[in-house]
């Protein structure tokens, strides 16, 4: 059995699945789960699918949720951080207002809840534990729903003006059909995508929230 606070929960939000996962403090997998990311019921019904995906994986660890020290989430969209909000999430039904993802679930859940772009947060995770160990700079490309991409300079996450790295809407065809996010086409759309979740590379803050720690 994990002694109490040495576990914590990780949630991935992708446009067509949800996957959840327990780690110890030595980031051995201890449970996880997967299902079908809900294509209605909004963000609120998004939230209730990530609470109960990290539950049934805190079911197959048989550590209580209670002594979780916290859970990380990676969600597409505009992520800002320091509120703990998820908006123009335009792969998930309905999300284009502002949501307190963190704040939902941190309510559901009973444990602190960290947020960040699902891609910048796996590409982070690959720098300190994976295929980016050995290297001090690096571009990561996600090939999933949509196309994203995280910088890291320095073995250190570039966030540029909020977006960097986000090759998924670099311009490859000025003419061509449009992306849903109104601009001209973009890799997310020759790769045949039907719905986009960019929005607004700059993230401000109207309410603080405490940091994560890694």
């Amino acid at each position: 059995m994990v002694s109490s606070l040495m576990a914590r929960g990780g949630i991935d939000l992708g446009g067509t699945k949800i996957e959840a996962v327990v780690i110890d403090a030595k980031d051995r997998v201890l449970g996880q789960a997967r299902q079908t990311t809900p294509t209605d019921g909004g963000p609120a019904g998004v939230a209730a699918a990530l609470v109960s995906a990290l539950r049934a994986a805190a079911r197959d660890s048989t550590v209580p949720l209670e002594e979780f020290a916290g859970v990380g989430v990676g969600s597409p969209g505009s992520v800002d951080a320091g509120t703990g909000t998820v908006a123009n999430a335009r792969n998930l039904p309905d999300w284009e207002a502002s949501f307190p993802l963190a704040e939902t679930l941190e309510r559901e859940l009973g444990v602190p809840v960290c947020l960040g772009n699902d891609v910048g947060v796996a590409v982070e995770a690959e720098t300190a534990l994976g295929a980016g160990r050995p290297y001090r700079n690096l571009l990561g490309l996600w090939w999933g729903t949509g196309v994203g991409g995280a910088i890291v300079i320095d073995r250190q996450r570039w966030l540029g003006r909020g977006a960097a790295g986000e090759i998924g809407h670099t311009v490859v065809k000025l003419n061509g059909a449009r992306c849903p996010c109104a601009g001209a086409v973009v890799w997310r759309r020759m790769r045949g995508e039907t719905r986009s979740s960019c929005g607004p590379g700059a993230r401000t803050s109207a309410v603080s929230r405490p940091p994560c720690s890694s």
